[in-house]
């Protein structure tokens, strides 16, 4: 291992704590952001220097995040990388 060699699983637990934490921002206490049919949520991942060799962690997270959310939403688009960027648009479920 390199001098910088990072602990992955370390990396990846932080990743699934950070990714439950924010989901608090769409679903407190059983309500959720006011969202009308047909309106929609861009997730975005960015990612800088060598961050960009590790998407596959990014991808884990947003992941996690389309878990959580699960029951008040559907997935319009999955993870994609583009240039920098990894993103999933969500869509409010219908009830």
């Amino acid at each position: 291992m390199g001098r910088y060699a990072l602990d992955m699983e370390k990396y990846a637990d932080l990743a699934r704590t950070a990714s439950a934490e924010g989901c608090v921002l769409l679903k407190n206490d059983n309500s959720t952001l006011p969202l009308k049919k047909g309106d929609k949520v861009k997730v975005e991942l960015r990612f800088r220097g060598r961050e960009l060799n590790n998407t596959k962690m990014g991808e884990e997270v947003l992941n996690q995040f389309i878990k959580n959310l699960e029951d008040i939403s559907v997935v319009e688009k999955k993870p994609k990388l583009e240039g920098k960027n990894m993103f999933i648009i969500l869509a409010k479920k219908a009830n």
